[in-house]
């Protein structure tokens, strides 16, 4: 977090009890879903409690995915790749995981 200074913040939360930082969790990614619409959330955790919430967010076209890990993040495993086989193979994983999200026929588009 110390390295990103200005863009990343640290938030106080008040309050606890076992599902006191999710719900904060889910509160900010509406905030920050409402001001930057085209961002894409990754929640790093190993509680499956938050899948229901990414399902709903994949509703309203807020693009959020759980990872028990940070290095699990497709773009972030792409990027660390040693090698081009590496990368191919991270990227096949990627699109292999993205299921129905991936397209369904190649669209032609004639320009005039």
């Amino acid at each position: 977090m110390q390295a990103l200074g200005d863009n990343a913040d640290y938030v106080k939360i008040s309050g606890n009890g076992p599902n006191a930082l999710d719900f904060h969790i889910a509160f900010y990614i509406g905030q920050i879903a409402v001001k930057y619409n085209e961002c894409y959330f990754h929640i790093i955790s190993k509680d499956t409690g938050f899948d229901p919430l990414i399902k709903h967010l994949k509703t309203k076209y807020i693009y959020a995915q759980r990872e028990k890990n940070i290095a699990e993040i497709p773009l972030l495993k792409i990027a660390n790749s040693s090698s081009k086989s590496e990368r191919v193979d991270a990227i096949i994983e990627f699109l292999k995981a993205r299921g129905n999200a991936k397209p369904r026929t190649l669209k032609l588009y004639l320009t005039p």
